[in-house]
């Protein structure tokens, strides 16, 4: 799973962020954790791994729902076509 090439990220200086697809134009804001997400499929990260990193990053402490909610978050990704497969 990958960002569509298309696909432009900005990071703000309070770590929040956007998307901007050059093809059609359409917008979307990140949060941070939208963000880190975001950096870490630039990366390749395999999307199985993410709320693994995002424990580490958050010192091991998650809620349960945290799969869960990262799971939305990829989904809602490639419905909006951000990221392919």
């Amino acid at each position: 799973m990958k960002p569509k090439l298309t696909v432009m990220f900005r990071e703000e200086p309070d770590r929040t962020g956007f998307l901007f697809d050059m093809d059609s134009g359409a917008s979307v804001v990140l949060n941070r954790t939208g963000c880190f997400l975001w950096k870490l499929l630039e990366a390749g990260t395999p999307p199985g791994e993410l709320p693994g990193r995002l424990a580490e990053a958050c010192g091991g402490a998650l809620p349960p729902s945290a799969a869960v909610e990262t799971e939305a978050f990829l989904n809602s990704l490639r419905q909006g076509g951000w990221i392919g497969e």
